[in-house]
């Protein structure tokens, strides 16, 4: 998903903001690990009450499986990308919930170019290129959302937009 801030009066400055599409918050997440954990835990203790006390261990590390992998599943998403185009420089910041990793490049001399990919099950590659460095942008969107987002950020940069090559 690709959001676009307007530009703000007064200012030269264009800012995208790059996240991926996600199905669930981080407190519908919670009630439905909460309730597979009281599910669980329900199944394990009629176990246990019949004298099957070894289900009981068992289920408790299964939630604490399924806990993990929901974890790192939202945290994974929870995940952006920040494009800031200025009137010199373009900034782009990775992260989560703040920038953790944060690149500038100046504004003449980049280029945005959408590579297609080496083959048809692999996705097209974003990047913005400038001195040599090359930094890809969006990696988790759609294709569709990739090639959008090329076209706006070509749009908003400089008239250096590669277009794909016939393959």
């Amino acid at each position: 998903m690709v959001i676009s801030d307007a530009q703000q009066p007064g200012t030269v400055e264009q800012r995208f903001v790059i996240r991926p599409n996600r199905s669930l918050t981080w407190l519908q997440a919670g009630v439905f690990f909460g309730l597979c954990v009281l599910l669980s835990f329900g199944i394990g203790m009629a176990f246990f009450v019949r004298g099957l006390p070894l289900v009981l261990p068992f289920s408790g590390i299964e939630m604490l499986v399924l806990g993990i992998a929901l974890y790192l599943s939202m945290r994974d998403a929870s995940r952006q990308e920040v494009v800031s185009i200025g009137a010199h420089r373009i900034t782009v910041e990775f992260g989560c919930r703040r920038p953790e990793t944060l690149f500038e490049l100046s504004r003449a001399w980049v280029q945005v170019v959408l590579e297609r990919p080496a083959g048809t099950w692999h996705p097209s590659r974003l990047t913005l290129r400038s001195h040599g460095r090359e930094i890809e942008i969006g990696s988790f969107l759609t294709e569709d959302e990739r090639q959008a987002l090329g076209r706006e950020l070509a749009r908003c940069v400089t008239p250096r937009y590669v277009e794909p090559s016939a393959a």
